[in-house]
């Protein structure tokens, strides 16, 4: 089925779409996954099961239809196709948006002009394979390492939804996924959780001027003609306060498509408006008795959330000339690494954290605060 022969409901109001479901991701550069990572031995208490014996964290009632025709009704990309910079040039603009990881010195650049269409690229990125997703519904860009308990394991778009969100599930065992958790949520792997790969929703222009080298993922998808990602499917989408499908109330203290960075630390959960942290260039919070910093990435763009401790005590940085300054004048990169100073070399624990639409992450954090103004409204 061509993408233009699907109808998604938004709302009330029909909108023609290349894909029917899906905020990044937050970070950008440095992220190195050589082992596999290590995922905790299932437990009976970390989920239930069905009558048939299927394991489940989410009811499977709860998962809505959004994408007619079922598991792949949008197509992932499983063999993608590269591009320099330069010849990128030649259909991207400045101010698109894309999906930028780096991984063991490679890096990559995942246009949303094309995400918007397949959702999901099964790709492998300085030795790692990776799944890149995307959740046009939720604004949601997260990119997760494929290996479980040892298995590489092939991405696709099961056609449901949880929460509006794009739901994968994976070839090898049709387990189903949530996007926005990271999580299996019915099936066989319930209840694995992928690892993340940090990555960056930022501009081409950004992405390109501190990542010359980058290759960019090409049009060229065997799927569907180029011409095909020339256009966006949601366009009107992100200003509107229509969101649909399982969605049936919004929380209102912000705009539903208010792009917001948020973060659960033990019990506390709190979201970073990105307009307030652009504002501020740099935030020093606290998080469930954890120093938090926010930061607004001048580099590549996006926004970046670490804790910001050294050697156990808390830190307080400030933006200055292009970089981070402590509070003894110290350099540290956008990236949370001490270039200079006693700690020259130290790297600030990275938070995970993506920028999404404020109603996706209401949903699944209904108890957070929202960071205004130097203090967290609730």
């Amino acid at each position: 089925m061509r993408p233009d022969e699907r109808t998604l409901y938004v709302g009330t109001v029909v909108v023609l779409v290349v894909a029917s479901s899906l905020a990044v991701a937050l970070g950008g550069a440095g992220a190195t996954q050589q082992a596999t990572p290590e995922q905790p031995a299932a437990s009976e208490a970390d989920f239930n099961v069905t009558d048939d014996g299927t394991r489940y964290t989410v009811r499977p009632d709860r998962l809505r239809q959004g994408c007619p025709g079922g598991t792949d009704c949008i197509p992932s990309i499983d063999d993608p196709t590269y591009q320099s910079a330069d010849a990128a040039d030649g259909w991207l603009n400045e101010d698109d948006m894309v999906i930028g990881i780096e991984v063991d010195g490679e890096t990559r650049a995942y246009p949303l002009r094309i995400l918007n269409v397949h959702e999901i690229v099964n790709d492998e990125v300085g030795g790692t394979p990776v799944a890149v997703t995307y959740c046009p519904l939720c604004r949601s860009g997260l990119v997760f390492d494929r290996r479980v308990d040892g298995e590489t394991l092939s991405f696709g778009v099961s056609g449901k939804l949880i929460n509006a969100n794009l739901v994968m599930y994976d070839r090898q065992t049709e387990t189903y996924w949530s996007q926005l958790e990271g999580e299996a949520i019915v099936g066989p792997l319930v209840p694995r959780e992928l690892t993340l790969v940090p990555s960056s929703i930022t501009t081409w222009a950004e992405w390109r001027e501190a990542h010359p080298q980058t290759q960019v993922l090409s049009r060229d998808t065997g799927i569907y003609p180029k011409s095909t990602y020339g256009s966006n499917p949601y366009s009107g989408y992100a200003d509107s306060e229509r969101v649909g499908f399982d969605v049936d109330s919004v929380d209102d203290r912000l705009h539903s498509k208010t792009i917001v960075y948020g973060v659960t630390i033990g019990n506390a959960s709190r979201a970073y408006p990105e307009e307030t942290v652009t504002e501020a260039d740099v935030v020093n919070d606290e998080v469930g008795g954890v120093p938090v910093l926010v930061v607004e990435d001048q580099r590549e763009g996006g926004v970046k959330l670490f804790v910001r401790e050294v050697d156990g005590d808390p830190v307080r940085f400030s933006p200055s000339e292009g970089r981070l300054v402590d509070e003894d004048g110290n350099g540290w990169s956008f990236d949370g690494e001490a270039q200079e100073g006693p700690h020259a070399g130290t790297q600030l624990e990275r938070l995970n954290s993506h920028g999404i639409f404020w109603f996706a992450w209401s949903e699944f954090h209904p108890e957070t605060d929202i960071y205004a103004n130097g203090t967290a409204a609730d």
